[in-house]
């Protein structure tokens, strides 16, 4: 009986070793027999020869085998062992479908894997060979055909590979294999490598973004919501005669809205008067000020004074210095008629010193006259005498020169003073309106106060508890209670327990998150806040816990929309997370293994 081996023809009892697959060449020509059609990929030239010189000594050595073999074995074992392969070999004769005419469907890939292809040969061409009928075309006329048909092949789609790589085999040539060959090819360890290179490649991108990606690092703590402010009284200082009531008792009011307004008569009056006053002193100031500084009045009032009291005060300022100039002229000419005293006195000083002159020469002519007796005693005595008479009205004139220099200067001294004492007048007087105009502003102030306050406002958001006034035109005591609101606060204030070995990096001015562990905090969130206290020292509880206070004021006073708001009272107790910074995420897989290293192997 005959085996899958073709037989030795000089030992027809002993089977022949089929011939091994030849070491890894470029490609060997691969045959596709179907029921209907034979697909071949079409080999390069060289390999063409190679298949054809192994398929003619093939068929010389099957042809011989069954000279030597009786006429009636056809070796049905091994067409039972190898079923596929009788079919294909049958249907050899078939003219082969063109395959796909892709520029490489006349050639054979260079890197077809070696190894697999030396199986198929091994697998497919020897037991093709060895079972193929007596009547049936050999395998070389298909041998022979493959290259007609790789060179006339036409466009048609490739059969889906099912192995990407480098080494592409088609899933029509498993059919060629057997199935521990197919099960290796489809057990490839390329899917393992792919794997590692996957997982390394995971592995650095997680390091890498694990580098480079922050988180916030927050300080946890336990606490409640605790008031902050309590029932807001409303009060008035001077208190009045009700003249209008605006809310009711329940009625919500925002902060600054109207609750009551009292009768201001009394006070508007006096505010009004305050105002004249104030006027007529601002433009006594400005032309005092005007007369000071020896500046002309203008016409045009300054800002926030009336143009009657600016009038009056400029008619005013020009009858003073009407005044001031008629005394300046008495004055002034006083001194002209002083300076021309003085120009007299000097005018004779000169005259009698020329006099003198001329005399005393006629005195000393004179005198050798007496001796040689041309001239008398008792004219040269009367000489005598004129020339001393005339001296000593010189000498008067001459004294009599400072006395007119002082007298124009005391009449000089005269107009400056009065000059100056009218400037002085006017700084003082000056002096003293401003500082009454600055009294008078702070009252003026006061009242304007007493008129506003006389409009009494809420002085925060809430809702109205209690109106003690209800009468209109009922009088109030100065500090009566009117009217008690209960606020509506715009931020809570919250109070949490931080450990002593938290506290080290928080401050006040640090954001914190509150959640209220009354409302889910994954479906209505919590409230933005900000830290305004810490405590300076530690508090221990009844249990023995030390722990430190710190206040955390939100932005809002409500969860949830302004719409549909949730209210939050105080005592709800709260999860307060305050952020401190912020680190990678690497430096949050590390920290546990650092401080592991640092405490690791110190023991005794």
């Amino acid at each position: 009986m005959s085996s899958n081996n073709p037989s030795n023809p000089k030992n027809p009892d002993q089977p022949t070793k089929p011939k091994a697959a030849a070491p890894a060449k470029p490609a060997a020509a691969k045959v596709n027999v179907n029921a209907s059609s034979v697909k071949v990929k079409a080999p390069t030239a060289q390999v063409r020869q190679q298949l054809d010189a192994k398929a003619q000594a093939a068929a010389a050595q099957k042809a011989q085998a069954q000279k030597k073999q009786p006429q009636n074995v056809k070796a049905p074992q091994s067409q039972a062992q190898n079923p596929k392969a009788q079919a294909n070999v049958q249907k050899a004769s078939v003219t082969p479908k063109p395959t796909s005419a892709s520029p490489a469907a006349g050639d054979i890939k260079a890197e077809t894997n070696a190894d697999v292809t030396a199986e198929i040969k091994a697998e497919v061409k020897p037991t093709a060979q060895a079972d193929m009928p007596a009547g049936n075309q050999n395998v070389e006329e298909a041998s022979q055909a493959a290259p007609v048909a790789g060179e006339a092949a036409t466009a048609q789609a490739k059969p889906k590979a099912w192995f990407e790589g480098d080494k592409e085999l088609i899933q029509e040539d498993l059919d060629y294999m057997s199935s521990a060959a197919a099960a290796v090819l489809q057990q490839s360890p390329r899917g393992g490598q792919q794997l590692l290179w996957a997982i390394c490649t995971f592995v650095i991108v997680a390091i890498v973004w694990a580098s480079l990606a922050y988180v916030d690092e927050f300080t946890r703590g336990e606490g409640k919501v605790i008031p902050s402010s309590q029932v807001k009284v409303v009060q008035h200082q001077e208190g009045g005669i009700v003249a209008e009531l605006f809310v009711r008792e329940g009625q919500t009011v925002k902060a600054k809205e109207p609750l009551l307004r009292l009768d201001d008569t009394q006070f508007s009056s006096s505010l009004r008067e305050a105002d004249v006053t104030l006027d007529q002193l601002k433009a006594k100031a400005a032309r005092l000020s005007y007369e000071a500084d020896g500046a002309d009045f203008p016409e045009l009032p300054i800002e926030g004074v009336g143009e009657t009291v600016w009038s009056q005060e400029r008619a005013l300022y020009l009858s003073r210095q009407e005044e001031q100039n008629s005394k300046d002229q008495v004055l002034a000419q006083q001194v002209t008629q002083r300076r021309q005293e003085l120009n007299e006195l000097k005018a004779r000083r000169d005259q009698h010193q020329r006099s003198y002159r001329l005399l005393d020469q006629e005195l000393q002519i004179s005198k050798p006259l007496v001796s040689s007796g041309a001239m008398s005693q008792v004219e040269l005595l009367r000489l005598e005498r004129q020339v001393n008479d005339l001296y000593g009205e010189l000498k008067g004139a001459e004294l009599a020169i400072p006395r007119a220099q002082s007298s124009l200067q005391e009449a000089r001294d005269k107009l400056q003073g009065a000059q100056l004492a009218f400037r002085n007048e006017s700084r003082k007087e000056l002096a003293d309106v401003r500082l009454e105009l600055q009294r008078l502003s702070e009252s003026s102030g006061a009242l304007e106060d007493r008129v506003d306050r006389t409009l009494v406002i809420s002085p925060v958001a809430g809702t109205i508890k209690q109106v003690m006034v209800n009468t209109i035109g009922g009088v109030i005591q100065p500090g009566m209670d009117l009217i008690q609101i209960v606020p509506t606060e715009d931020s809570l204030l919250v109070e949490a327990k931080i450990r002593p070995t938290d506290i080290a990096f928080l401050h006040p001015g640090q954001e914190a998150i509150v959640k209220f562990t009354a409302y889910d905090f994954s479906i209505h969130g919590g409230l933005k806040g900000k830290v305004t206290h810490i405590s300076p020292d530690t508090i221990v509880d009844e249990e023995g816990e030390s722990f430190y206070t710190v206040r955390v004021e939100t932005e809002k006073a409500f969860l949830g929309s302004e719409q549909e708001p949730l209210p939050i009272i105080p005592g709800m107790t709260v999860s307060v997370d305050i952020l401190t910074g912020e680190k990678t995420v690497l430096d949050y897989i590390l920290k546990p293994i650092l401080k592991t290293k640092q405490l690791a192997l110190r023991e005794r």
